[in-house]
């Protein structure tokens, strides 16, 4: 009898330990070095909001210039296309926030953050450059502010919360209504509003999505079902470190610039620098390469530093917006790692 209590209780406490998701804090070491590779093909352009890589050609979002969106030739750098227009007349752009795309629908979402407004197209190849279709538009009926987002599979959305959510993820509808908020870190406060300094980057593959925030070095990856989102792991390069439930900018280190999630990996450029007002800007030297299970697989160290990145469909490539010497994209190949 006390033999089948005690495998009992063993059964119980390793099923709840079995759904508890694991959390550990990494060390990196100097890395692997990799050079870019630079296109020959001078591009002149400002800091693009983000770059994607979209029916095999480069997308880049801009927030000023002549277009909002810039379509590149990923294999020399030339400009092809480009689409858009910015303004606030009809399909008008302020600010073009890339929430990802579906190769199956061919279907692009972008969200402009001044007019908190989803907008849908659907795209095509147009010879080298591609072309866009509204097919639908839906606007933020709650009062919450996001920034940054990713589109799903079964339609649900993850958004970054700047203010007014009550955590600093809000998962929507494909509607923009709210189902549940979540993301706090551990010891963080759950009253405040003001999520700005917890805000992040969101990439997803499927069902499966990643966050990472840029005020600190965290990283989390969830798989979300109905209305629940499960996280898997999480992973922590810094301590977090609070100022009542704010963290404190002080004496944490800078986070992640961007992520990727794909078929296999979740790709991240990472900052890693202390903040600070005589640094040139929130950029970082390291690519960082995690599979679906949170084991860091690679730390590249980078020759220059970067922000935004993209990963082809292959995932042998990632393309990223350099700043040395000039703001430029350059590529990094995977194919011997």
């Amino acid at each position: 009898m006390k033999k089948g209590i005690l495998l009992l209780i063993s059964f119980v406490v390793f099923s709840c330990a079995s759904h508890e998701p694991s959390s550990k804090v990494l060390e990196l070491d100097e890395g692997i070095p990799v050079v870019a590779k630079e296109y020959k093909n001078e591009l002149i352009i400002t800091n693009p909001l983000d770059l994607a890589v979209i029916d095999n050609k480069l997308v880049l979002f801009m927030h000023s210039g002549e277009k909002p969106l810039l379509i590149v030739n990923p294999d020399d750098g030339t400009l092809t296309g480009s689409w858009g227009e910015f303004g606030n007349g009809p399909d008008e752009f302020t600010a073009p926030t890339y929430w990802g795309h579906d190769k199956s629908k061919q279907e692009l979402y972008l969200y402009d953050v001044n007019y908190r407004v989803l907008r849908v197209y659907r795209y095509q190849a147009a010879g080298d450059s591609l072309s866009f279709n509204r097919i639908r538009e839906v606007a933020m009926s709650d009062e919450i502010m996001v920034n940054c987002g990713t589109v799903l599979d079964n339609s649900n959305i993850v958004t970054s919360v700047l203010f007014f959510g009550n955590a600093p993820i809000q998962l929507l509808d494909k509607d923009l209504r709210t189902l549940s908020g979540f993301g706090w870190l551990s010891e963080q406060g759950d009253s405040s509003t003001d999520m700005r300094t917890f805000k992040g980057r969101l990439s997803s593959y499927k069902n499966s999505f990643a966050f990472g925030m840029d005020g600190i070095g965290y990283l989390a990856f969830y798989n979300q079902t109905d209305t629940t989102a499960y996280k898997e792991w999480e992973v922590y390069l810094d301590k977090p470190l609070y100022v009542g439930d704010r963290l404190d900018l002080k004496k944490v280190k800078q986070g992640f610039l961007d992520i990727e999630v794909t078929k296999h990996y979740v790709i991240c450029s990472y900052c890693g620098k202390p903040y600070s007002r005589e640094d040139g800007g929130f950029y970082g030297y390291n690519i960082l390469v995690f599979d679906h299970d949170g084991d860091l697989v690679h730390n590249l160290k980078l020759d220059r530093e970067i922000g935004r990145i993209a990963v082809s469909d292959d995932e042998k490539t990632v393309y990223a917006v350099a700043y040395e010497p000039d703001i430029c994209i350059v590529r990094y190949t995977l194919n011997d790692l």
